[in-house]
Formats: C-alpha cells, structure tokens, sequence
C-alpha cells in the first residue's frame, strides 16, 4: 500500500459509519413530479436528478473522484425498492449485531414522516407482492422457500468500458440520439439518452 493509499484508508476509518438520506430525498423528490410517466422514464430522470443535485467531494489524495454521498463513510436508503424493511430496521441501525449505521433522530423522523409514507404501497417490493400467486406467497409464508431480489436491484452488470474511454460520452449520446429518433416510441432509448447527458452534466459540476 502507497503513502498516498494508506492515508485515503485511515481518513475513511477514522469516520463512523452513518445513514445519508440525501439520494433517497432526491430520487423522490423527481418522483413526486413524474406521476403517469412510463415507468423507465420515470426512473432515468430520478436517477438523472440525483446526479445534478447531489452535493460533490473530491477529497485530498484522490485520483478517482465520485461518492454516493458527500459523507465520506456512508450508506444510502433506497426506498422505492423496499420501504418497509428499512422502517423496522431504523431504531436498530445503530445497535444491530452486524453492519452498524449511525443515524440521526431528524433523518429517522424524515423517513417515517416524508420518504415512508410516499413509498408505502408504490415501491417494488409491492409491484413484486402484487404478481405473487397465493401458492407462491403460501410456500414463502413456510420460510423453506423464499423469493430474491425482492427489495432491490442486483446490478450484476459488465459496463463496456473500452467502448467508453475510446469513444467517449459525447460519440455514446450522438449514437443513442440517433437510435432515439428513429425509435421515438422506445422508452429504454430515452431513458439511455437521459442519464448520458445527466453522466455528462454530473463530470461537468
């Protein structure tokens, strides 16, 4: 390990790890204005308003830049995959057995009285409740089976980073404009061209 790693690693452990609700106030504050949008756009421009809007660190010693969180040693909550797990959970983050998290009594009452009420009933894990059959909710009520990645996404992707770094983002918005106006109809194309440019005003800021 450099002098210059070993000083990033004792910054970071030197801080206790804390709950950052800032992601999940952004992400859903764009919710709010997106009502009976498709579903995929909605979630770009959630996704792209986080980027514009989250406060930015670039720290002492750091050769690549980008956190989650201006907090240098923390966890984001992501309620609109699963709102529920996290309300039980939220007087015992700082106390649980394993993987403790600070979190402030105002960040609690904010999620109980501004992030939770919004998500109860129109996060993912109720979409995915709502499409169970009453045989497949009976055999999970068993706790022999149990269905995954109901409260969030895997994100088990491999990124063409050679395509990236030897093209760059602009060739990658040219193209996706391209495709987008020949196929003014397909969401996925505009949600694609709408976190590009949220990619290229977030490497701006």
């Amino acid at each position: 390990m450099t002098n210059r790693t070993q000083r990033l690693k004792d910054r970071l452990f030197a801080n206790p790890r804390e709950i950052s609700l800032e992601r999940a106030l952004l992400y859903t504050a764009s919710h709010k204005q997106t009502e009976g949008e498709p579903v995929m756009i909605r979630r770009a421009k959630a996704t792209a308003w986080v980027l514009d809007h989250v406060q930015i660190s670039i720290r002492d010693d750091e050769l690549i830049a980008g956190n989650r969180t201006i907090k240098p040693r923390a966890g984001i909550m992501s309620p609109e995959m699963d709102p529920y797990w996290l309300l039980k959970e939220l007087d015992q983050f700082p106390t649980r057995p394993q993987d403790r998290f600070n979190i402030s009594e105002e960040d609690k009452r904010i999620y109980r009285e501004v992030l939770f009420p919004y998500w109860e009933n129109r996060s993912m894990k109720d979409f995915i409740n709502a499409q169970m059959t009453d045989e497949v909710k009976a055999a999970v009520s068993t706790q022999i089976f149990s269905v995954n990645q109901t409260d969030k996404g895997q994100g088990h992707i491999i990124i063409d980073y050679p395509r990236l770094l030897e093209n760059g983002l602009a060739a990658l918005v040219a193209e996706m404009k391209a495709v987008s106006q020949r196929h003014p109809q397909n969401n996925f194309y505009q949600a694609v061209l709408i976190l590009l440019e949220a990619s290229q005003r977030h490497i701006l800021r």
